[in-house]
């Protein structure tokens, strides 16, 4: 649609227990998309941004806010 995939991922991962690591890194990459979401499942354990360490959370933050900053960019490729 219009040149750009409305594609997205599941922040820390559908299966298993995710690590802070782990979803900091889903963090920084789905920045870049166009869609994301923190998935949560019952089955696993937390996912959610405020679970994880001072340094993820900082991280996760950060990308974010990066994301938001792009958002009016990305918008403006869609037409």
């Amino acid at each position: 649609m219009f040149g750009i995939p409305m594609v997205g991922g599941d922040i820390c991962g559908t299966s298993g227990n995710s690590t802070s690591e782990l979803c900091s890194r889903w963090t920084q990459v789905a920045t870049l998309f166009p869609l994301s979401r923190f998935y949560f499942n019952a089955t696993n354990g937390d996912s959610d941004p405020w679970a994880f360490n001072d340094v993820a959370l900082n991280t996760i933050n950060f990308s974010i806010r990066v994301k938001y900053a792009l958002l009016q960019h990305m918008y403006t490729l869609l037409f």
